[in-house]
C-alpha cells in the first residue's frame, strides 16, 4: 500500500513539474568579489561572476581572483567573497581550491552556499545554436534612480554560437583548449559567468570579449576586430578537473532539444500515472483479499500467483538487475595465458573523481607507456549504475566490444567486456572474475616461480607467475602483443611478437632472448639470442627496461 501511495504522490509531483522550468538560473549565478586584506579593503577592478556546479562549489575565471593564492605575511594578499542575487543578498567567504592560469579557470569552495547547481553539457556545439550569457557586467550598472544595488542584479544577453576552435588565451599561454566563439555580448564583470544553452545547461565559461589577437593550436596569431565577437572556454575544460577532484558535478553530453525533453517529461508523467493507478489497484485488491477469510473452495497455500501478483512482484523489484557490486576491477591484456602488466582500477578513486589511463596522465592515474597512446586516453568512473568508461578525445580512439567510443561520452562497462585502443586489447574484469581467471585453472598445482617488477615510469607493479608445467612445448613467451605472447608487458621497450621466453631443461627453468631489440639481461649481463640461461632465485632479470626479481615458492 505504501508503495502505491508513493507512486501516486510521485505522479502528482511530476504533473506539477511538467509545466515548470527546472530552476531559476539566477539562483545559481553569483557575484564574485576580491578584497585586499589591508585596512583599505580596496576592491577596485576586483569583481566578476561565478556559477554553482555543486553544493558549496563555484566556477569562475582565474583572472577574476588572481593573486588570492599568493601568501603575504602568512596569509593571502586578497580575500574572496561571493554574493547571491536578490533584494537581500547573502555574502559568503570563499576559498580558492584550484586555479589554472593557462586555462583561465578557477574553482572556489564556498562553505554554506547551497544554491541549485547547473548541469554542464560537454557535448558538441553546432553553429547557430542559441546561447545566453549571464553575469554582472559593470558597464550595465551606470544607471540612475536605482531602487537597489544594481551590481547584484544579473544581466542576460542572447546570441548564437559562431564556431568552436582550439586555441589559447594569449601568446604566452600555450596550453591548447576548446574555445567557443559566439555573439552573446559580454563585458568586464561577465568574466567567469555561465554561457548556457536553451536547456539551461552550461556549455562554456565566459572569458573575454572581442580581443585584438588570438593564437590557434598551431601557434599562429590572427587579428580580430569585431564588436559582435566574444569568447568562452568550452565546458569540457572545467568538467575534467571537477571530476578529477571528486566534486559531484552533473555532466551531460546529449544535444539540447527543449521540445523533445518536454515530450519525455510528459511521457514520463503519463507512464508514472498508469503505474500509480495499477499499483493502487493491486494494493487495494491485496488488502481486500487479506480481509476476507478463505472459503471452502480455496486452494490454500502453495497456489501459483495470479497475474496481478506477478505484476506487483515486478514493480516491487522482482525484475530488477540487483545491486551494483562495488569492487576493484582490472584491465587484463587479452589473449595471454599468464598476464604481467594488468592494471588495477580502484573503485574508491573511480567513484571520487575517476581514474585516468594514458601515457602521462595528470594527478596520478594509470600509465601505459606506448607512443600511440594519448597523454590522457581513457577515464573510468563509478556511479550508482556501475562502472563507466570515457574516451578523452584520444588521438587514436578507443573501442568497447569492437565499437568505437565517441569522445567525452561515458558509457557503461561491465566485467568481461573487451576494451581496445591502438594495438592493445584488454578484458575488463572484476576482482572476483580476475582471481578466478588468474588462479582457477592452476590452483591444484600452484605457482612455483614468481617474477616481480616495477614499470619504470608509472610505478605499476608487474607480476609474472608460472609453474614448471607451464613451460612445456614452446615454453612461455613474454612480449607486448597479447595475441602472440603468453605473458604481456605493455612497455615500448619490450618487443611485441616475443621478447624472451622461459623454457624447461632438466626440470629447471631457463630464460632465452628471442632476438629482441632492447635485449634481455640476467644480473646485468645481456643474453645472446637463442642461448638459454638457467634461472635461480634471487637473480635480477631485465626485460627491455623492466627489472624483475626472480623468486621461487617452496
Amino acid at each position: 500500500m505504501r508503495r502505491a501511495i508513493g507512486l501516486f504522490v510521485l505522479f502528482l509531483t511530476l504533473t506539477g513539474l511538467a509545466g515548470c522550468d527546472r530552476f531559476d538560473v539566477d539562483d545559481s549565478v553569483v557575484f564574485v568579489l576580491k578584497i585586499r586584506v589591508d585596512e583599505k579593503r580596496d576592491i577596485s577592478g576586483a569583481t566578476g561572476t561565478g556559477f554553482v556546479v555543486a553544493p558549496e562549489y563555484v566556477v569562475t575565471n582565474q583572472h577574476v581572483i588572481s593573486g588570492a593564492d599568493v601568501p603575504v605575511l602568512g596569509k593571502s594578499q586578497f580575500e574572496i567573497f561571493v554574493k547571491t542575487e536578490g533584494e537581500k543578498p547573502v555574502e559568503f567567504h570563499a576559498d580558492l581550491t584550484w586555479a589554472s592560469d593557462e586555462l583561465d579557470l578557477a574553482i572556489l569552495h564556498v562553505p554554506g552556499l547551497n544554491a541549485p547547481a547547473f548541469e554542464l553539457n560537454t557535448g558538441d556545439l553546432e553553429k547557430e545554436d542559441t546561447v545566453t550569457a549571464i553575469g554582472f557586467p559593470g558597464a550595465s550598472d551606470q544607471v540612475t534612480k536605482a531602487t537597489q544595488d544594481v551590481a547584484l542584479i544579473s544581466t542576460r544577453t542572447r546570441g548564437e554560437v559562431s564556431r568552436v576552435v582550439e586555441g589559447s588565451w594569449s601568446e604566452t599561454k600555450n596550453h591548447p583548449l576548446k574555445i567557443v566563439q559566439h555573439t552573446a555580448p559580454i563585458n568586464p564583470g561577465n568574466s567567469g559567468g555561465p554561457l548556457i544553452n536553451a536547456c539551461k545547461e552550461v556549455v562554456a565559461v565566459n572569458t573575454q570579449r572581442a580581443v585584438e589577437r588570438l593564437k590557434d593550436a598551431g601557434g599562429n596569431v590572427y587579428a580580430i576586430n569585431a564588436n559582435s565577437t566574444f569568447f568562452s572556454s568550452h565546458a569540457s575544460e572545467i568538467a575534467k578537473t571537477l571530476t578529477e577532484r571528486g566534486i559531484p558535478v552533473s555532466i551531460v553530453t546529449s544535444p539540447c532539444v527543449p521540445a523533445l525533453r518536454q515530450y519525455y517529461l510528459i511521457a514520463g508523467v503519463a507512464l508514472t500515472g498508469v503505474l500509480a493507478i495499477v499499483a493502487l489497484f493491486v494494493a487495494l485488491g491485496a488488502a481486500t483479499r487479506q480481509s476476507v477469510p478463505a472459503g471452502p473452495g480455496s486452494r490454500g497455500p502453495g497456489t501459483e500467483p495470479t497475474l496481478m501478483q506477478r505484476v506487483t512482484a515486478l514493480f516491487s523489484g522482482g525484475g530488477s538487475r540487483g545491486p551494483v557490486v562495488r569492487e576493484d576491477h582490472y584491465l587484463v591484456p587479452k589473449g595471454s595465458r599468464h598476464v604481467g602488466s594488468e592494471y588495477r582500477i580502484d573503485v574508491a578513486r573511480a567513484a571520487a573523481g575517476g581514474v585516468v589511463l594514458g601515457r602521462a596522465p595528470r594527478s596520478g592515474g594509470l600509465v601505459l607507456d606506448l607512443p600511440q597512446v594519448s597523454r590522457e586516453h581513457l577515464r573510468f568512473t563509478f556511479t550508482d549504475r556501475g562502472f563507466l568508461v570515457e574516451d578523452l578525445g584520444s588521438r587514436n580512439g578507443s573501442r568497447l566490444n569492437g565499437r568505437k567510443l565517441a569522445a567525452n561520452r561515458p558509457v557503461g562497462i561491465g566485467s568481461g567486456d573487451e576494451l581496445g585502443f591502438v594495438d592493445q586489447r584488454f578484458l575488463f574484469l572484476s576482482s572476483t572474475d580476475w582471481q578466478k581467471r588468474k588462479y582457477g585453472e592452476r590452483s591444484s598445482k600452484g605457482t612455483q616461480w614468481v617474477l616481480k617488477g616495477i614499470e619504470p615510469k608509472s610505478g605499476q607493479q608487474i607480476v609474472i607467475e608460472f609453474s614448471s608445467d607451464d613451460l612445456s612445448g614452446r615454453g612461455l613467451v613474454v612480449g607486448r602483443d597479447p595475441d602472440r605472447c603468453d605473458a604481456v608487458i605493455s612497455h615500448e621497450a619490450v618487443s611485441a611478437g616475443g621478447h624472451c621466453r622461459f623454457l624447461l631443461a632438466g626440470g629447471q627453468p631457463q630464460v632465452e632472448d628471442m632476438n629482441s631489440t632492447n635485449g634481455t639481461f640476467l644480473d646485468g649481463v645481456r643474453l645472446p639470442p637463442s642461448e638459454p640461461r638457467r634461472l635461480a632465485p634471487g637473480q635480477r632479470l631485465t626485460i627491455g627496461a623492466v627489472d624483475f626479481l626472480v623468486q621461487k615458492n617452496s
